[in-house]
C-alpha cells in the first residue's frame, strides 16, 4: 500500500495546465472564435442524439470512423442500400432539425 502512496505525483493545483486555455492557444482561434466553435459542436452532437440509433450508427460509422457503406453494410449485417437509405434519411433529418435550430435562435 505504501508503494502506491509513493508513486502518486506531487502536483499543486496552481501547476496544473488549464485545458480549456490550451485549446484555445493551440488552435490559434480567438476565444469568441472558439466559443461558437464549440457551441456549433454541442448542438451537432444534441442533433446526433435526437436520431434514431440505427441512423446514428450509421452517420458516426459514415462520417467520424470514415467507412465505406459495404463495410457498414457488413458490420450491421443489412445491405448497402439500406445504409445508404438510412443514411440519407438521417442526413434529411439533421438539415430539418438544424433549420428549425437556428430558426428558434433567430425569433428570439
Amino acid at each position: 500500500m505504501d508503494f502506491f502512496r509513493r508513486k502518486k505525483p506531487d502536483v499543486s493545483l496552481d501547476e496544473v495546465p488549464d485545458l480549456e486555455l490550451q485549446a484555445i492557444h493551440g488552435s490559434g482561434c480567438t476565444p469568441e472564435v472558439f466559443l461558437q466553435k464549440s457551441q456549433s459542436q454541442q448542438q451537432i452532437f444534441m442533433l446526433m442524439q435526437s436520431l434514431p440509433v440505427n441512423q446514428r450508427v450509421i452517420v458516426e460509422l459514415k462520417f467520424f470512423s470514415q467507412f465505406t457503406f459495404e463495410e457498414i453494410a457488413q458490420q450491421l449485417d443489412v445491405s448497402a442500400n439500406t445504409v445508404k437509405s438510412r443514411l440519407y434519411a438521417a442526413l434529411a433529418s439533421l438539415k430539418s432539425k438544424a433549420i428549425n435550430c437556428s430558426m428558434e435562435v433567430d425569433n428570439e
